[in-house]
C-alpha cells in the first residue's frame, strides 16, 4: 500500500452529527465506524485519507494478508511529490516483502 505523507483530503468530524452524515452512505453495516472509533481516528476531530489508508493496512495485515506499507514523501492524495518515479519505486519494494 502506498500512503501519502501529507493527508491532503481532510474532513472535520468534530461532532457526532457530522460523523453520522459522512458515514451513513459509506457504511450501512456500521463496521467501518466501529473500526474507525476503535483506532481513535475521530479523537482529534479530523478524519483524513492517510488515517483511512493506515487503518486498511492494519486490517489487511491482521487478517494475514501479505501487505507492505510505503510512505510517499512530499505527496498527498492529490499529488505525487518527486513525480511518478517515487510512485513506481514502491512496487519492487512491495514485491520483495517476505
Amino acid at each position: 500500500m502506498l500512503v501519502s505523507e501529507d493527508p491532503g483530503i481532510e474532513r472535520k468530524v468534530a461532532d457526532q452529527a457530522t460523523i453520522d452524515a459522512f458515514l451513513a452512505p459509506r457504511d450501512p453495516s456500521g463496521e467501518l465506524r466501529r473500526r474507525l472509533e476503535a483506532s481513535g481516528v475521530f479523537a482529534d476531530g479530523i478524519f483524513d485519507v492517510v488515517e483511512l489508508q493506515q487503518l486498511l493496512f492494519s486490517i489487511l495485515e491482521a487478517q494475514g494478508n501479505p501487505v507492505s506499507l510505503d510512505v510517499m514523501p512530499d505527496s498527498s492524495h492529490e499529488y505525487i511529490g518527486g513525480g511518478w518515479k517515487v510512485f513506481l519505486a514502491a512496487f519492487p519494494k512491495a514485491a520483495q516483502r517476505d
